[in-house]
């Protein structure tokens, strides 16, 4: 049983996955109704994922969709064709080991880092795009003061880390997520004490620190 000094508890610890790498080429959907626009606003996006997973594993930097791209993983098995970036998260104590990765090496472009935490309610997240797209197709990535247990979500016929029991993730993220709302993660709830006191908290991988939030 381990236990962490907020005296969350659980006895189901698991090790970080590896995750397998997305395609290099990106197929095209065969579905008739979706717009040639969000056909290469998709491509693109499924490029950054999979240039996003191969900079976090080359780092074994843990890590797993969240937001509106874990809800696209777990309810529509493809990315939502409205979203407007990807999210990952990682752990806070992973932190200072990405911002010292060498994007470029990826072909990856800083677009804005923000260093939040404790004080400001946003916290530690970073936004970086491909080089050779716009700046407009991003992924955030956040730096969580809790890590949860991880299993594994399909998307395209590839596995993503996501969290143990994602319903339920989702669930303290957008209340009835089975029903598309266009609705957002609140940023304070998801990156802070909301989050870690939700009934969630049976889920922490206490092998990481749960850090003290000030929201």
């Amino acid at each position: 049983m381990l236990k962490n000094m907020f005296g969350l508890v659980n006895n189901t610890p698991s090790v970080p996955l590896k995750t397998p790498q997305q395609p290099k080429k990106i197929t095209k959907s065969s579905d008739s109704t979706i717009s040639t626009e969000k056909e290469d606003k998709m491509t693109i996006y499924y490029k950054l994922l999979e240039t996003m997973c191969s900079m976090l594993d080359d780092n074994q930097i843990p890590f797993y969709l969240d937001c509106g791209t874990l809800l696209g993983c777990i309810r529509e098995k493809r990315l939502l064709l409205n979203d407007t970036d990807i999210d990952i998260t990682i752990h806070l104590s992973r932190w200072e080991k990405l911002t010292n990765v060498d994007y470029s090496k990826y072909g990856l472009v800083l677009k804005r880092k923000y260093d939040g935490f404790p004080y400001y309610y946003s916290g530690n997240y970073m936004c970086l795009y491909l080089e050779d797209e716009s700046p407009d197709y991003y992924c955030d990535i956040y730096a969580n003061p809790a890590f949860p247990i991880l299993t594994v979500g399909e998307m395209g016929n590839n596995l993503y880390p996501v969290p143990k029991e994602p319903e339920l993730y989702l669930k303290q993220l957008y209340g009835n997520w089975m029903v598309p709302s266009g609705g957002h993660a609140d940023a304070v709830y998801h990156r802070n004490n909301g989050l870690i006191f939700s009934d969630y908290k049976k889920n922490w991988d206490l092998r990481y620190n749960i850090y003290k939030c000030n929201f």
